[in-house]
């Protein structure tokens, strides 16, 4: 069976001033006595008047209590993107299942005009610092490949994850609360989302930030070849861009991936090519995909989210496997 069409919910909108996305992005000492938060407003048709207010909800609250912050923001014409620091001390922070609690902030941002409130966005986030180790063995040849949060290395224990039922209107927040389960009974601490599946509904990304388990995040290109054609690219940015604003506040998510076995395909046709060369993409122009037009969108809308370039390859440019290779999957 076949599915086709609209299958999320669709609504109607007003125009006017609207909240779009919030970015929070976590620094956080070495000591984690110390978290900046950058909290990134986006909002749509601005206008003199507007301004946008935003309160704060810590670990413990209650989910529908925010403390007051008494910050303002001031709204311009053709301005629609606004920062504001915050610094934390004593930060709670997030951790993998097995390593410690799954701390979650909140943020309750409110847009104003005319007086009163015109849209309001409601977000969870975790203060966690997340990194891919990629160092040179001493022993042998190749890299090392595991992450370490908080400053600690994670041994991963996971499973792939493809949508767990063939209609996608029939996935509710209880199904994937009994696969996740599952995948904790089974000692699992990480998923991947495989790219031949969907980007799944927000009550999947929640439960894996509430349970502490990582996702590492394929984006939706599998087992296939890809037009070439710049309306396609054009396409893929806006299709990348839309997603990493939905995703990129889940602590859970901990690397972001560009495609699924691509290569394979690729390398069937046998072309020859130098994996090294990330200019003009003369030789194997498919990769230019992988290599630019994805990470170019995720270093401006999620640059702190590590992202490796295809499932199942080796070196950061390589397409074909070697046998040194550690880091296939």
């Amino acid at each position: 069976m076949i599915t086709s069409g609209p299958y999320k919910d669709i609504r109607l909108e007003l125009s006017g001033p609207k909240y779009l996305s919030v970015h929070v992005k976590t620094e956080l000492s070495d000591d984690h006595k110390n978290a900046e938060l950058t909290f990134t407003f986006e909002i749509a048709n601005p206008v003199d008047g507007a301004y946008l207010s935003f309160d704060l909800r810590h670990p413990g609250m209650d989910v529908d209590t925010f403390a007051p912050t008494g910050i303002t923001i001031q709204c311009k014409p053709h301005q629609t993107v606004y920062d504001h620091k915050v610094s934390i001390y004593l930060p709670i922070l997030w951790w993998p299942v097995g390593h410690g609690g799954q701390k979650l902030y909140g943020i309750r941002a409110q847009l104003h005009h005319n007086g009163r409130v015109a849209d309001t966005m409601r977000q969870q986030f975790g203060i966690r610092k997340v990194e891919l180790i990629q160092y040179p063995l001493k022993s042998d040849e190749g890299t090392t490949f595991y992450f370490r949060v908080n400053g600690r290395p994670i041994f991963c224990k996971g499973t792939n994850w493809v949508p767990p039922h063939s209609i996608y209107p029939r996935i509710t927040p209880d199904l994937y609360r009994k696969w996740l389960d599952l995948a904790l009974e089974n000692n699992n601490n990480m998923i991947r989302v495989w790219g031949g599946g969907m980007y799944e509904g927000d009550a999947f990304y929640e439960y894996c930030d509430e349970k502490g388990i990582m996702i590492w995040h394929d984006m939706m290109f599998a087992c296939g070849i890809y037009p070439l054609t710049d309306s396609f690219h054009a396409s893929v940015r806006k299709e990348i861009a839309a997603q990493a604003k939905r995703l990129r506040n889940h602590p859970s998510i901990v690397l972001v991936c560009g495609d699924n076995e691509v290569y394979f395909m690729l390398d069937r046709q046998g072309k020859p090519y130098d994996p090294e060369e990330t200019k003009d993409w003369k030789s194997y122009p498919e990769r230019k995909l992988y290599f630019d037009t994805i990470p170019s969108v995720l270093e401006k809308e999620w640059p702190e989210v590590p992202y490796w370039p295809r499932f199942a390859a080796t070196t950061h440019l390589s397409c074909i496997l070697l046998p040194f290779s550690r880091d296939r999957h």
